[in-house]
């Protein structure tokens, strides 16, 4: 029985034992380290499902408003598709216009073919450009008057008509007026040389004024052996890159070249120039003038007469009751608007009437055909027409104050008694009581409402004039930002005689100059800068931005250089221009901050006018004048530091200065251009 005990003790002692080891393991539990993994989570959106959503509403309908970011994506949507309908209804009507140029419903396509250098026959491209090999019918009686080499050619195969005409580019300003209402331009260039220094003159001159849609063409690669065709190809292509980057050269040899050509100029793109294309232009056709004879003298010519011109018009629609411009002669009143049949129809089989076109374009002819074939579009109305008054007429009697007259107090007394009085609330102040409308006022507009309606009826009639050509007659200050042409080098004075081509118009005048700056006063300029753009000021009729400026100086021989390029920058007779003066002086006597100078002036009244004024020195010294000294021109002066001998003393003087009237749209035709040797204008010359 002892041995049991003992053992079962034993026992009871390894079990003790082995509890308190398990403890002591369990006290030691691992702890993770700074490498332990940890894996993400599930990303399930933070949202519910779609059962969750369905579970929880138990067929309740959602709200229709939207939320804030559903309106944000909205909006967004509507902006693009917005965006989208802009450039669709851009590219449709860029589409209409170069589909409708040239087309039944449209006014031939207007080709000018310019020769850049001597050596080329402009002659011999336009004779290929007939195509008469390839279908092509040309009409001689469709051509331009004053033109040699013009005519109408109408392609069935391409189902386009064009009017070609080759000006004389010796004269610069048929150039310059053709140019201004072509639709196409036909540079003709040299195969080697490309063009020649009058063919520069020209460029120059053009792209200043504007270029509308052009191509350029190559004689006698043809003639070249192959080897060097290509070569003659590049040497071209390089020389083209200086005016024309990335344009293709064409070469004209063949009538198969003369058939690509015009593919060509039918499918280009055609290039918007602003000053033409808000206003509405026409290129005379056919011309024909009958003199006016008074009855009272017996037939005898009175000087007028009425001029019919024949042609396309193009751009916006032409009004009767405006005025017309003719280049180098001045504005004019129309009497009427005529429609003939269309002198060059698609199908020659049925001739029709012209219809006037979506954006004016109409067929104006004179009265050579019958007057059966010849519909009036519009007639003038005397009321309605625009006055060729240019200039204001000055009353002298403006600025006078004389005392009323027993009519004018009469009046005054008789106004004041048929003032009605009428009942305000307490406090309402003059203004507020001017809004308030009682019952005679609301049956007195019953009573105007005819009236009213005749009023809106001539504003909409106004609505649809165009508002830049309104007063385009009327005289006033142009300013004009020019830069001076690099081909020029003779200085160019203020107030010196030059050629003006602004837009349509083509004058002469005798412009200021001054500093183009943001400032409320502008400095007057002697001399046209070189280094900086120049604001060009002149009395001319009123014309509406954009439009290109180009100003030529007639040599003593006839002929005329361009001396500056650049654009129309505003009509504003309040512009003001200064002129400084510089008076200067010497220091006599100096005793620190004042001294005694003189050699300014040589009259004590004159010190006395001028006391006011701020004086300055070359070394940076500000001050005035204190007192005069004597008789004979010294004055005391006082600055604000301590003066120096060798300083100089100044005051500076300024004058508003105006352009000289001298406004005339006659204009000399210019000799051909051939480059002069120009004047170098030295380094030391003083621009001032």
């Amino acid at each position: 029985m002892r041995k049991w005990t003992t053992s079962s003790k034993l026992a009871g002692c390894c079990t003790l034992v082995a509890k308190m080891v398990s403890g002591a393991e369990q006290q030691q539990g691992h702890r993770a380290g700074v490498y332990k993994q940890k894996n993400k989570g599930h990303k399930h959106g933070k949202h519910r499902t779609k059962g969750e959503i369905e579970r929880e509403n138990k067929g309740r309908v959602s709200v229709t408003a939207l939320t804030k970011k559903q309106r944000k994506e909205a909006r967004k949507m509507d902006k693009r598709h917005k965006a989208n309908q802009l450039r669709r209804n851009k590219k449709d009507l860029v589409l209409t216009e170069k589909r409708r140029l040239g087309s039944r419903d449209g006014p031939p396509h207007l080709v000018a073919v310019v020769a850049l250098h001597a050596g080329v026959d402009a002659e011999a491209v336009t004779r290929l450009l007939r195509c008469e090999g390839a279908g092509g019918l040309v009409r001689e009686e469709n051509s331009v008057c004053g033109v040699s080499d013009s005519f109408g050619l109408v392609m069935p195969r391409f189902k386009q008509r064009f009017t070609f005409l080759r000006p004389d580019t010796a004269d610069m300003h048929s150039l310059l007026d053709v140019v201004k209402v072509a639709d196409s331009l036909v540079f003709v260039l040299d195969s080697t040389e490309g063009w020649d220094s009058y063919g520069d003159h020209c460029l120059s001159c053009l792209f200043s004024q504007g270029l509308p849609a052009h191509a350029l063409v190559c004689q006698g690669v043809s003639d070249l052996a192959v080897k060097k065709r290509v070569d003659s190809r590049r040497a071209l292509a390089k020389i083209s890159e200086i005016r024309f980057p990335g344009a293709r050269l064409f070469p004209l040899d063949s009538d198969q070249d003369a058939t690509l050509m015009l593919r060509h100029l039918g499918a280009q793109r055609q290039r918007r120039l602003g000053f033409r294309s808000r206003r509405p232009h026409l290129l005379a056709q056919q011309v024909s003038y009958t003199p006016n004879s008074s009855e009272g003298s017996g037939g005898a010519p009175t000087g007028l007469g009425t001029l019919r011109v024949s042609g396309y018009v193009r751009g916006c629609p032409l009004q009767v009751d405006r005025l017309v411009h003719i280049s180098g002669f001045g504005d004019f009143l129309l009497s009427q608007i005529d429609a003939p049949i269309d002198p060059l129809p698609l199908n020659s089989m049925t001739p029709r009437p012209a219809k006037p076109g979506k954006k004016g374009d109409v067929d104006m002819q004179d009265g050579g055909v019958e007057v059966a074939s010849v519909r009036v579009l519009m007639k003038a109305d005397p009321a309605r027409r625009e006055s060729l008054q240019a200039e204001a007429e000055v009353d002298p009697m403006d600025g006078e104050q004389t005392w009323p007259t027993d009519t004018e107090l009469l009046e005054a007394e008789e106004a004041r008694k048929s003032k009605r009085v009428m009942k305000v609330p307490k406090g309402t102040s003059d203004y507020q009581a001017t809004w308030i409308v009682d019952e005679e006022d609301e049956n007195g507009e019953e009573d105007e409402e005819s009236t009213d309606d005749e009023e809106d009826e001539d504003l909409m009639m106004e609505e649809s004039i165009d508002g830049e050509d309104l007063d385009s007659q009327v005289m006033s200050v142009m300013h004009m930002l020019v830069r001076r042409h690099p081909s020029n080098t003779d200085p160019i004075k203020s107030k010196e005689e030059l050629v003006f081509h602004c837009g349509f118009r083509r004058f002469r005048a005798c412009p200021i100059f001054s500093q183009h700056t943001s400032a409320d006063k502008h400095k007057l300029e002697r001399f046209l800068r070189a280094d900086a753009p120049t604001v060009v000021s002149v009395y001319a009729p009123i014309t509406f931005p954009t439009a290109g400026v180009l100003l030529f100086k007639q040599r003593e021989d006839g002929m005329q250089d361009l001396v500056g390029t650049g654009n129309l920058l505003s009509c504003d007779p309040q512009r003001v221009v200064l002129k400084r003066i510089v008076l200067s002086g010497h220091p006599f006597k100096i005793n620190r901050r004042s001294a005694v100078c003189r050699y300014m002036f040589f009259n004590r009244d004159d010190i006395l006018w001028f006391k006011p004024v701020e004086l300055r020195t070359k070394w940076g010294r500000r001050g005035h004048i204190k007192e005069a000294l004597g008789t004979h021109g010294h004055m005391k002066c006082v600055f604000d530091s301590q003066m120096r001998s060798q300083d100089t003393v100044m005051m500076n003087l300024y004058k508003r200065v105006y352009p000289r009237w001298t406004y005339d749209p006659y204009v000399p035709l210019p000799l051909p251009w051939v480059k002069g040797e120009g004047t170098q204008v030295p380094d030391d010359f003083d621009m001032e």
